[in-house]
């Protein structure tokens, strides 16, 4: 990782769609694959990218029981930040403060998602 930047992830995250579109405000909004092919919501900036398996704010779920689930708009599901690590620490204190429910966290690294 370059200097200056930081990782971190959240495990299952409920949040208001509100309040991500509040976070994700100015960020260009695209879809990604991880790896092993999972489809991920991406916002990114010329600073900071946040990714989740499910979008909060259309309620679209993907991960590995996506396509079982229902619509559920306000989850996150797992929450992967990198980034400029001020910017980053800033989402992560912003989340920490807004959520609803957070299961987990892995500073340092993107481990949930």
């Amino acid at each position: 990782m370059e200097k200056n930047t930081a990782q971190h992830g959240f495990d299952s995250t409920d949040i208001h769609n509100a309040t991500w579109e509040e976070l994700t405000v100015g960020m260009s909004y695209s879809k990604s694959r991880t790896a092993y092919g999972t489809e991920l919501h991406a916002w990114k900036n010329e600073k900071l990218a946040i990714y989740t398996t499910n979008n909060p704010i259309t309620g679209e779920c993907n991960g590995r029981q996506g396509a079982r689930m229902p619509p559920r708009i306000g989850f996150a599901g797992y929450i992967g930040i990198e980034g400029d690590a001020v910017e980053v620490a800033e989402a992560v204190q912003y989340i920490r403060e807004t959520a609803i429910y957070i299961k987990d966290e892995s500073i340092g690294i993107r481990a949930f998602c």
